[in-house]
């Protein structure tokens, strides 16, 4: 995920496409940045959307159960438009530039050793790379991705996680509790905690983070 701003990103390695890994790296983003990107915009995946303009133009169909876990962050997801791969450049440059900066140069420095390239090793690895990334000047704003991301933080939703109520028994009853949290996520972004470190060099660690958030 990438902040269209500041160029600040994060990336987490999975094995698998399924949907539940597909919510955790969301979730371990929101971790990182410290807060919620109002809007997102997504490729065509079947995890987002299940038809695109269903309903009329630009109206589409999405996934149930993204469009939950996007009511229950507060954020609005967009999509690109098919066939237009301008609309995705941002992190398409990103996916190849790590790959010739981060990936090849690991496997070559890792290639004597008995290691193996597995997600967990790519995970612990990432972090400091990307330190150094958000350090350097970006090439399309002409500054530091760690600085821009200063101002940009502050315009974030505040990552304030509600949990679903064992005792809400209707989805009506769910959705007003949801409004409620949409509302306040909106008041002013002194209200929210500011959890994010760049120092942090595991995932594990951002697993920690989100559970404190739901406590």
């Amino acid at each position: 995920m990438i902040l269209g701003y500041s160029r600040y990103a994060f990336i987490c390695f999975t094995d698998n496409m399924r949907f539940d890994s597909f919510i955790d790296c969301h979730k371990k983003a929101f971790a990182f940045f410290g807060g919620v990107p109002r809007t997102i915009l997504y490729d065509n995946l079947k995890s987002v959307v299940i038809e695109h303009n269903a309903y009329g133009n630009a109206k589409h169909r999405f996934n149930e159960r993204f469009l939950d876990f996007s009511k229950e962050y507060g954020f609005i997801p967009k999509l690109c438009k098919p066939y237009r791969a301008k609309t995705k450049g941002k992190v398409e440059r990103v996916i190849g530039y790590m790959k010739g900066n981060f990936y090849i140069p690991l496997k070559a420095r890792l290639k004597n050793s008995s290691l193996v390239i597995d997600t967990k090793l790519l995970n612990s690895q990432i972090f400091q790379w990307l330190e150094i990334v958000h350090n350097r000047v970006h090439a399309t704003t002409k500054q530091k991705p760690k600085e821009l991301f200063i101002k940009e933080q502050k315009v974030l939703l505040p990552l304030i996680i509600l949990a679903k109520p064992k005792s809400l028994h209707n989805k009506k009853e769910y959705d007003n509790c949801i409004d409620k949290k949409l509302s306040l996520s909106n008041k002013k972004y002194k209200n929210s905690i500011n959890i994010h470190n760049t120092a942090k060099s595991s995932l594990e660690e951002y697993d920690a983070l989100l559970g404190v958030c739901h406590a």
